[in-house]
């Protein structure tokens, strides 16, 4: 592909699931003009985008008709998993207008959040649970309410297939010296990457997630096959960073 293809970022709240998704940073919308760009319809055009789902709430997002350049993005949320009846629906070809609705519905049928502040965009991908949430952005207007906010338990990712749990906090919690640390547990082991560079965080955050992956659809992308090593990259070299044995 003559693309780099990442997964999409979403602010998603506590207790949903990602059961699926091959939702990437392409927006098809740039593809409208290109019927024959098979990579891309194949790839991103299809009627299993992505789903996500908390309780008995389920979101899915498709493409309709499945690879037709003049279709649409089309969410749907379903009840009990109820097809027949839908408890909304929304069709757009605008990517930004999709992944705003998809987060309106995330945050309808989630508890409550802080209304001052906003979820940083994490990388949705298949597999992973987010148990906890306090991972917040901060900007100029709110900066002043961010030691507060930044703990020792901002984001807690699990993934029931392989077993692994992701952590982040701020060590030492509220503190103005604080740094950001990432822990990765897997099979009684602990690694970790600490960064004050919240965007190099969530990079490696991208990456740890695509490494304790499973290929679930032949024509994805990302990730083909289960990597057990945490493999991060530094400085564009590729290093296994360690932390202790249990």
């Amino acid at each position: 592909m003559g693309y780099e293809v990442r997964p999409q970022k979403l602010r998603i709240p506590s207790g949903w699931n990602i059961s699926y998704s091959s939702f990437s940073n392409i927006n098809l919308q740039d593809y409208i003009d290109e019927p024959d760009n098979r990579e891309i319809w194949l790839f991103e055009g299809n009627e299993d985008i992505f789903q996500i789902q908390k309780d008995n709430i389920l979101i899915d997002l498709g493409w309709y008709p499945m690879y037709d350049p003049e279709g649409t993005y089309r969410i749907e949320v379903v009840k009990n998993l109820d097809w027949i009846k839908s408890e909304c629906t929304f069709s757009d070809q605008d990517k930004d207008k999709i992944v705003n609705k998809i987060e309106e519905y995330l945050f309808y049928y989630s508890p409550y959040q802080p209304l001052e502040l906003k979820l940083e965009p994490i990388p949705a991908w298949v597999g992973w649970e987010v148990k906890y949430n306090r991972f917040f952005e901060f900007n100029e207007a709110n900066e002043h309410m961010a030691l507060l906010y930044l703990s020792d338990k901002l984001l807690l990712l699990e993934n029931s297939y392989h077993k692994a749990k992701i952590e982040l906090g701020w060590f030492p919690k509220h503190s103005p010296y604080g740094i950001y640390r990432l822990s990765i547990f897997w099979a009684e082991q602990e690694w970790w990457f600490d960064s004050l560079d919240k965007e190099e965080i969530i990079d490696h955050l991208e990456e740890i997630m695509l490494s304790y992956s499973y290929v679930h659809n032949q024509s994805s992308g990302f990730c083909t096959k289960r990597n057990n090593e945490l493999s991060l990259s530094l400085n564009n070299t590729r290093t296994k960073i360690s932390g202790y044995e249990q």
